[in-house]
Protein backbone atom coordinates (compact mmCIF):
# COMPACT_ATOMS: atom_id res chain seq x y z
CA UNK A 1 0.00 0.00 0.00
CA UNK A 2 3.27 2.41 0.29
CA UNK A 3 3.12 5.35 -1.90
CA UNK A 4 6.37 6.66 -0.83
CA UNK A 5 9.30 4.65 0.74
CA UNK A 6 9.50 4.07 4.23
CA UNK A 7 11.84 6.87 5.64
CA UNK A 8 10.71 9.74 2.95
CA UNK A 9 9.60 12.90 4.93
CA UNK A 10 6.96 12.83 2.51
CA UNK A 11 5.11 15.87 1.29
CA UNK A 12 3.86 18.65 3.43
CA UNK A 13 0.80 20.28 2.33
CA UNK A 14 -0.17 23.43 4.19
CA UNK A 15 -3.48 25.23 3.87
CA UNK A 16 -5.11 28.34 5.97
CA UNK A 17 -6.13 25.90 9.22
CA UNK A 18 -3.81 23.71 9.45
CA UNK A 19 -0.71 21.75 7.28
CA UNK A 20 -0.61 17.94 5.96
CA UNK A 21 2.36 15.78 5.98
CA UNK A 22 1.28 12.94 3.73
CA UNK A 23 3.85 10.01 4.39
CA UNK A 24 4.28 5.96 3.33
CA UNK A 25 2.12 5.19 6.20
CA UNK A 26 0.46 7.55 7.46
CA UNK A 27 -1.09 11.37 7.31
CA UNK A 28 0.35 13.72 9.80
CA UNK A 29 -2.08 16.68 10.53
CA UNK A 30 -1.02 19.68 12.05
CA UNK A 31 -3.59 22.77 13.20
CA UNK A 32 -2.33 25.98 12.55
CA UNK A 33 -1.82 27.97 16.02
CA UNK A 34 -3.86 31.10 15.44
CA UNK A 35 -6.53 33.02 17.24
CA UNK A 36 -8.62 32.46 14.34
CA UNK A 37 -8.34 28.96 14.61
CA UNK A 38 -11.17 26.77 16.49
CA UNK A 39 -10.25 26.04 20.29
CA UNK A 40 -10.86 22.66 19.67
CA UNK A 41 -8.10 22.18 16.99
CA UNK A 42 -5.51 24.00 19.00
CA UNK A 43 -6.20 21.97 22.31
CA UNK A 44 -5.67 18.87 20.00
CA UNK A 45 -2.74 20.22 18.27
CA UNK A 46 -1.54 17.06 16.19
CA UNK A 47 -2.96 13.78 14.50
CA UNK A 48 -1.98 10.78 12.93
CA UNK A 49 -4.00 9.26 10.67
CA UNK A 50 -2.51 5.40 9.68
CA UNK A 51 -3.54 4.60 6.25
CA UNK A 52 -5.51 1.87 7.55
CA UNK A 53 -7.79 4.39 9.05
CA UNK A 54 -8.59 6.16 5.54
CA UNK A 55 -11.74 5.33 3.82
CA UNK A 56 -11.96 7.57 1.20
CA UNK A 57 -11.04 11.38 0.64
CA UNK A 58 -12.62 14.45 -0.73
CA UNK A 59 -12.26 17.20 -2.95
CA UNK A 60 -14.11 20.03 -3.00
CA UNK A 61 -14.09 24.13 -3.55
CA UNK A 62 -15.19 26.27 -1.06
CA UNK A 63 -15.75 29.76 -2.67
CA UNK A 64 -13.42 29.16 -5.41
CA UNK A 65 -10.37 27.56 -2.81
CA UNK A 66 -10.29 23.78 -2.80
CA UNK A 67 -10.92 21.86 0.54
CA UNK A 68 -9.89 18.39 0.88
CA UNK A 69 -10.94 16.17 4.04
CA UNK A 70 -10.07 12.82 4.84
CA UNK A 71 -12.78 10.27 5.31
CA UNK A 72 -11.98 7.62 8.12
CA UNK A 73 -13.58 4.27 8.87
CA UNK A 74 -16.34 4.02 11.05
CA UNK A 75 -14.84 3.64 14.35
CA UNK A 76 -11.14 4.79 13.49
CA UNK A 77 -11.26 8.23 15.59
CA UNK A 78 -12.94 8.51 18.67
CA UNK A 79 -13.72 12.37 18.43
CA UNK A 80 -15.17 11.52 14.97
CA UNK A 81 -16.83 8.58 16.77
CA UNK A 82 -18.51 10.63 19.76
CA UNK A 83 -19.55 13.33 17.66
CA UNK A 84 -21.75 11.84 15.46
CA UNK A 85 -21.90 14.31 12.72
CA UNK A 86 -22.61 16.88 15.14
CA UNK A 87 -19.23 19.20 14.00
CA UNK A 88 -19.58 22.20 11.91
CA UNK A 89 -17.02 22.59 9.18
CA UNK A 90 -14.57 24.55 10.78
CA UNK A 91 -14.52 22.45 13.24
CA UNK A 92 -14.28 19.23 11.31
CA UNK A 93 -10.58 17.61 12.24
CA UNK A 94 -9.96 16.38 8.73
CA UNK A 95 -10.31 19.28 6.63
CA UNK A 96 -7.83 21.20 4.64
CA UNK A 97 -8.46 24.57 3.48
CA UNK A 98 -6.15 25.48 0.80
CA UNK A 99 -5.63 28.67 -1.34
CA UNK A 100 -6.77 28.90 -5.26
CA UNK A 101 -3.18 28.67 -6.90
CA UNK A 102 -2.97 25.10 -4.85
CA UNK A 103 -5.99 23.38 -7.19
CA UNK A 104 -3.42 21.33 -8.73
CA UNK A 105 -2.15 20.11 -5.81
CA UNK A 106 -4.62 19.25 -3.84
CA UNK A 107 -6.24 17.19 -7.06
CA UNK A 108 -2.92 15.66 -7.03
CA UNK A 109 -2.62 14.43 -3.45
CA UNK A 110 -6.73 13.90 -3.38
CA UNK A 111 -5.74 11.33 -6.35
CA UNK A 112 -2.56 10.09 -4.04
CA UNK A 113 -4.93 9.46 -0.63
CA UNK A 114 -7.74 7.94 -2.71
CA UNK A 115 -5.37 4.90 -3.43
CA UNK A 116 -4.16 4.38 -0.35
CA UNK A 117 -7.89 4.23 0.50
CA UNK A 118 -8.43 2.21 -2.58
CA UNK A 119 -5.46 -0.10 -1.44
CA UNK A 120 -6.66 -0.65 2.21
CA UNK A 121 -8.56 -3.88 1.76
CA UNK A 122 -10.60 -3.09 5.26
CA UNK A 123 -11.61 0.41 4.16
CA UNK A 124 -15.42 -0.36 3.82
CA UNK A 125 -15.38 -2.08 6.99
CA UNK A 126 -15.93 -0.49 10.61
CA UNK A 127 -12.51 -1.04 13.08
CA UNK A 128 -12.48 -3.00 15.65
CA UNK A 129 -10.41 -0.75 17.48
CA UNK A 130 -9.06 2.88 17.67
CA UNK A 131 -6.95 3.96 14.99
CA UNK A 132 -5.67 7.18 16.43
CA UNK A 133 -5.29 8.31 19.93
CA UNK A 134 -6.89 11.06 21.91
CA UNK A 135 -5.45 13.88 23.81
CA UNK A 136 -5.28 13.99 27.68
CA UNK A 137 -9.00 15.55 28.28
CA UNK A 138 -9.63 18.20 31.33
CA UNK A 139 -9.63 16.68 34.91
CA UNK A 140 -12.92 16.92 35.44
CA UNK A 141 -16.60 18.35 33.39
CA UNK A 142 -18.22 20.68 34.80
CA UNK A 143 -21.74 20.50 33.68
CA UNK A 144 -25.01 22.23 34.44
CA UNK A 145 -26.45 19.84 36.82
CA UNK A 146 -23.03 18.24 38.62
CA UNK A 147 -19.60 17.27 37.38
CA UNK A 148 -17.95 14.17 35.98
CA UNK A 149 -14.61 12.58 36.65
CA UNK A 150 -12.05 9.74 34.99
CA UNK A 151 -10.88 7.62 37.55
CA UNK A 152 -8.92 4.28 37.07
CA UNK A 153 -11.43 2.02 36.12
CA UNK A 154 -14.92 4.04 35.60
CA UNK A 155 -16.26 7.48 35.42
CA UNK A 156 -17.80 8.86 38.16
CA UNK A 157 -20.89 11.55 38.33
CA UNK A 158 -21.38 13.70 41.14
CA UNK A 159 -25.00 16.26 41.02
CA UNK A 160 -25.29 19.60 42.30
CA UNK A 161 -28.13 21.32 43.40
CA UNK A 162 -29.24 22.04 39.98
CA UNK A 163 -29.70 18.09 39.52
CA UNK A 164 -33.19 16.77 39.02
CA UNK A 165 -35.03 14.86 41.94
CA UNK A 166 -34.43 11.02 40.20
CA UNK A 167 -30.58 12.25 39.72
CA UNK A 168 -30.57 13.06 43.52
CA UNK A 169 -32.26 9.92 44.69
CA UNK A 170 -30.10 7.93 42.93
CA UNK A 171 -26.62 9.62 44.44
CA UNK A 172 -23.70 9.80 42.54
CA UNK A 173 -22.84 7.71 39.90
CA UNK A 174 -19.94 4.98 39.36
CA UNK A 175 -19.93 3.82 35.61
CA UNK A 176 -17.09 1.09 35.25
CA UNK A 177 -15.71 1.12 31.64
CA UNK A 178 -16.40 -2.26 30.87
CA UNK A 179 -19.83 -2.19 31.23
CA UNK A 180 -19.97 0.98 28.95
CA UNK A 181 -21.38 -0.21 25.76
CA UNK A 182 -21.53 3.40 24.03
CA UNK A 183 -20.53 7.02 24.72
CA UNK A 184 -23.54 9.71 23.93
CA UNK A 185 -22.48 13.48 23.22
CA UNK A 186 -25.11 15.76 22.19
CA UNK A 187 -23.31 19.06 21.16
CA UNK A 188 -23.32 21.79 24.24
CA UNK A 189 -25.84 24.42 23.20
CA UNK A 190 -26.91 27.49 25.40
CA UNK A 191 -29.48 25.23 27.04
CA UNK A 192 -29.18 22.06 25.87
CA UNK A 193 -26.73 18.90 25.37
CA UNK A 194 -25.34 16.22 27.46
CA UNK A 195 -22.94 13.22 28.07
CA UNK A 196 -24.43 10.08 28.55
CA UNK A 197 -22.71 6.52 29.29
CA UNK A 198 -25.17 3.98 28.01
CA UNK A 199 -24.48 0.47 29.63
CA UNK A 200 -24.64 -3.14 27.14
CA UNK A 201 -27.49 -4.40 29.56
CA UNK A 202 -29.35 -1.12 29.55
CA UNK A 203 -33.30 0.19 29.13
CA UNK A 204 -33.44 0.97 24.87
CA UNK A 205 -35.81 3.68 26.26
CA UNK A 206 -33.93 5.75 28.46
CA UNK A 207 -35.16 8.50 30.27
CA UNK A 208 -34.90 12.23 29.33
CA UNK A 209 -30.94 13.23 30.26
CA UNK A 210 -32.69 15.63 32.92
CA UNK A 211 -33.42 12.38 34.86
CA UNK A 212 -31.24 9.79 33.95
CA UNK A 213 -28.33 9.41 36.38
CA UNK A 214 -25.86 8.11 33.51
CA UNK A 215 -26.50 11.46 31.77
CA UNK A 216 -24.45 15.02 32.98
CA UNK A 217 -26.52 18.19 31.30
CA UNK A 218 -24.59 20.93 29.88
CA UNK A 219 -25.81 24.51 28.70
CA UNK A 220 -25.50 28.06 30.45
CA UNK A 221 -21.60 28.15 30.11
CA UNK A 222 -21.21 24.44 31.52
CA UNK A 223 -20.06 21.89 29.40
CA UNK A 224 -18.28 23.79 26.56
CA UNK A 225 -17.57 21.86 22.97
CA UNK A 226 -13.92 21.51 23.50
CA UNK A 227 -13.77 20.35 27.06
CA UNK A 228 -16.86 18.34 26.78
CA UNK A 229 -15.99 16.68 23.43
CA UNK A 230 -12.32 16.00 24.61
CA UNK A 231 -13.58 14.37 27.81
CA UNK A 232 -16.14 12.08 26.05
CA UNK A 233 -13.19 10.88 23.59
CA UNK A 234 -11.43 10.15 26.26
CA UNK A 235 -13.90 8.31 27.96
CA UNK A 236 -14.85 6.30 24.49
CA UNK A 237 -11.34 5.27 24.07
CA UNK A 238 -11.23 3.90 28.29
CA UNK A 239 -14.69 2.10 27.16
CA UNK A 240 -13.64 0.50 24.32
CA UNK A 241 -9.91 -0.59 25.64
CA UNK A 242 -11.49 -2.08 28.79
CA UNK A 243 -14.52 -3.89 26.33
CA UNK A 244 -11.80 -5.29 23.74
CA UNK A 245 -12.30 -9.15 22.50
CA UNK A 246 -15.11 -8.69 19.71
CA UNK A 247 -14.90 -10.88 16.81
CA UNK A 248 -12.58 -9.82 13.84
CA UNK A 249 -14.47 -8.27 11.10
CA UNK A 250 -14.94 -10.94 8.31
CA UNK A 251 -12.59 -11.95 5.54
CA UNK A 252 -12.57 -13.69 2.72
CA UNK A 253 -10.05 -17.23 2.38
CA UNK A 254 -7.51 -15.35 0.72
CA UNK A 255 -6.83 -13.31 3.67
CA UNK A 256 -8.80 -9.94 2.33
CA UNK A 257 -12.61 -9.01 1.91
CA UNK A 258 -13.81 -10.09 -1.03
CA UNK A 259 -13.17 -7.18 -3.37
CA UNK A 260 -15.62 -5.08 -4.96
CA UNK A 261 -15.36 -4.27 -8.97
CA UNK A 262 -15.83 -0.62 -8.76
CA UNK A 263 -13.67 -0.54 -6.06
CA UNK A 264 -10.77 -2.15 -7.86
CA UNK A 265 -11.29 -0.13 -11.02
CA UNK A 266 -11.41 3.18 -8.97
CA UNK A 267 -8.03 2.28 -7.84
CA UNK A 268 -6.30 1.07 -11.30
CA UNK A 269 -7.40 4.71 -12.53
CA UNK A 270 -6.10 6.45 -9.76
CA UNK A 271 -2.72 4.59 -10.79
CA UNK A 272 -3.20 5.56 -14.21
CA UNK A 273 -3.12 9.39 -12.59
CA UNK A 274 0.11 8.64 -10.62
CA UNK A 275 1.42 7.48 -13.73
CA UNK A 276 0.72 10.41 -15.38
CA UNK A 277 1.73 12.62 -12.56
CA UNK A 278 4.87 10.88 -12.65
CA UNK A 279 4.55 9.35 -8.95
CA UNK A 280 4.67 5.78 -10.53
CA UNK A 281 6.74 3.98 -13.47
CA UNK A 282 5.10 1.83 -16.00
CA UNK A 283 6.69 -1.18 -13.73
CA UNK A 284 5.49 -0.24 -10.29
CA UNK A 285 1.90 0.64 -12.03
CA UNK A 286 2.11 -3.09 -13.77
CA UNK A 287 2.77 -4.45 -10.60
CA UNK A 288 0.17 -2.67 -8.45
CA UNK A 289 -2.68 -2.69 -11.32
CA UNK A 290 -1.82 -6.70 -11.27
CA UNK A 291 -2.16 -6.71 -7.31
CA UNK A 292 -5.44 -5.33 -7.38
CA UNK A 293 -7.24 -7.25 -10.19
CA UNK A 294 -5.58 -10.56 -8.15
CA UNK A 295 -8.28 -9.79 -5.45
CA UNK A 296 -11.31 -9.72 -7.86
Amino acid sequence: MDLTAPGDPGFRLAGRNAAWTIEHDRVVVEYADSPGLPGLLRRIGVRTVPVAALSGVHLATGEGSPVLRLELRPGADPYLDVAAGQLRPEHHLYRLELDRDQSDLAAHHARTLALHAELNPDAHLPCPAYLTGAVDPPARLRGYDGEAWLDEDAVRFRWNAAASEAKLRAGDGVHPYAGIHRVEWIRPGLVSGHLRVVAADGSPAAPAASDDPAALLFGLGMGGLTASLLFAAALAVRARTATAGGLDPPRAPGGHPAADPARVAAAVRALHGLVADGVLDPADFARRRDELLDRL
